[in-house]
């Protein structure tokens, strides 16, 4: 269904289940890096971005930025810590539910051997929650980075997607390998250009190995709060449509006008949406708490001490953000419940003013059926009154009866006829009657047709045996 625009805490549908991941027959992803140096004219950051195949991935990979070619003004730089990042999109396969990672096998090995990705990366993919966790790496056979720890993070971020990214940290080399695998909530703009933006504008900190996780995290506490506000917008447009408010310059709606149908369904879906922000921002906060622990073991190293403080402020400000937000959420949720029964008491009270009008309805007919009855009841004592001498005038004008001719009988001989077949069809048309009325026709019919529906049951089921 399209999107409302004018419902900021909507979101696109999204698969509720991946079955698995699946590779792309070919690479294509993004490259960024954030190199600084440090020659005798003091810091140099050189930043660079790329597109990524087949081809240049490798060469990518295995570049020694520690070693850097002489400059052409002559300086003697040394490489002082970097960034290199890898960015891309997974695609989604609809008709098997599968996720496409845009690398083949074979690259995807190359990626594994190099930031020693923990055997849970893959499976963890297909998840929608956030997570956080941290592997020790083994010793690394390879001259251009040696990392010793392995960090995974994965966090959903409304109306934008999920991500899910890893982290390899070399202290020695104070050098970071990042990826970040992206999954689009459909066909929105890729915020890759947003987070390469924050990591340039940040350049002292970006370099930090903790400080991307963090970055992506605080997208998706901040995607919280307009989905909040807007919860708190439509239950004050709901309360001024049920009456439930005291604000002197707001009208005051008729509750028993409501459209209960529609005001349930926003309610419930209010509930949802906001419990679903609840839940994101306690998945944040434990994020937050894993980062600040890794954090604190991070700030052993002398050389990160001043960016590590710098983070834990980032840190402190992010989780009392959560917090602040759970407040409200929670202020929203307990709005809702209150609102939720309030609806339901002014649906019974709706039904009851029905019950009343239909019981009132119901009395007038009662009263109108009575008065017919009555006016019944006089046509048939008239017609009693009437019926025996219409009955004898109907019976004597018949031509069985000799009025005229006294010299004859006034009974005809032919009377006995008439009444030999008169009292026998008679009789004859109250047994039908009888037997139609009486006898419980509707009963035989049904176990007729169920006794039919066993029999075929039974032959079908000879015939299947018939043919294992």
């Amino acid at each position: 269904m399209p999107k409302d625009l004018n419902r900021g805490d909507l979101e696109y549908g999204s698969p509720s289940f991946e079955r698995g991941v699946k590779y792309s027959f070919m690479t294509t992803c993004s490259s960024f890096e954030l190199l600084k140096y440090v020659s005798s004219n003091g810091t140099v950051l050189r930043s660079s971005i790329g597109e990524l195949d087949d081809t240049s991935l490798e060469e990518w990979l295995f570049k020694d930025v520690t070693k850097l070619e002489a400059s052409s003004e002559g300086l003697n730089e040394t490489f002082n810590g970097g960034l290199r990042l890898i960015l891309c999109e997974c695609a989604f396969e609809a008709e098997n539910d599968y996720r496409i990672l845009p690398f083949t096998e074979e690259k995807f090995n190359v990626i594994s051997n190099h930031f020693q990705l923990p055997p849970q990366f893959i499976p963890s993919i297909i998840a929608t929650f956030s997570r956080c966790y941290k592997i020790s790496c083994s010793p690394s056979r390879s001259s251009v980075f040696k990392p010793t720890t392995c960090f995974v993070y994965g966090a959903g971020v409304f109306e934008v997607g999920q991500y899910h990214m890893c982290i390899s940290y070399s202290p020695k080399q104070n050098l970071t390998y990042a990826l970040v695998l992206f999954k689009p909530r459909f066909n929105l703009p890729s915020p890759f250009s947003t987070i390469i933006q924050n990591l340039t504008t940040n350049s002292s900190l970006a370099l930090y190995p903790l400080f991307l996780p963090l970055l992506i995290a605080g997208f998706s506490i901040e995607s919280s709060t307009p989905r909040i506000r807007s919860a708190n917008q439509r239950l004050n447009d709901l309360e001024r449509a049920a009456g439930q408010h005291e604000w002197a310059d707001l009208t005051q709606g008729d509750p028993l006008n409501l459209d209960f149908a529609s005001a349930t369904k926003q309610l419930n879906f209010m509930s949802r949406g906001i419990g679903a922000e609840i839940w994101r921002c306690k998945s944040n906060l434990l994020v937050l708490e894993n980062i600040e622990a890794e954090n604190d073991l991070l700030l052993g190293f002398k050389s990160l001490q001043d960016e590590g403080r710098s983070l834990k402020e980032l840190i402190a400000y992010h989780t009392n953000t959560c917090q602040n937000l759970i407040l409200r959420a929670e202020f929203e949720d307990k709005r809702l419940q209150t609102q939720i029964a309030v609806v339901y008491q002014f649906m019974a009270q709706k039904d009851s003013r029905v019950n009343l009008e239909l019981a009132e309805t119901t009395n007038i007919i009662a009263k109108e059926s009575k008065k017919d009855s009555s006016a019944m009841k006089a046509i048939a004592m008239l017609t009693m009154c009437f019926l025996p001498g219409t009955f004898l005038a109907t019976l004597f004008a018949m031509p069985f009866f000799n009025w005229e001719q006294g010299d004859r009988p006034v009974i005809k001989d032919g009377f006995k006829y008439y009444l030999a077949i008169a009292i026998p069809l008679t009789l004859l048309v109250l047994a039908i009657w009888a037997t139609g009325m009486l006898l419980p026709w509707q009963r035989w019919v049904d176990e007729a047709h169920r006794k039919r529906k066993e029999v075929d049951v039974e032959a079908g089921s000879g015939k299947r045996i018939k043919t294992v």
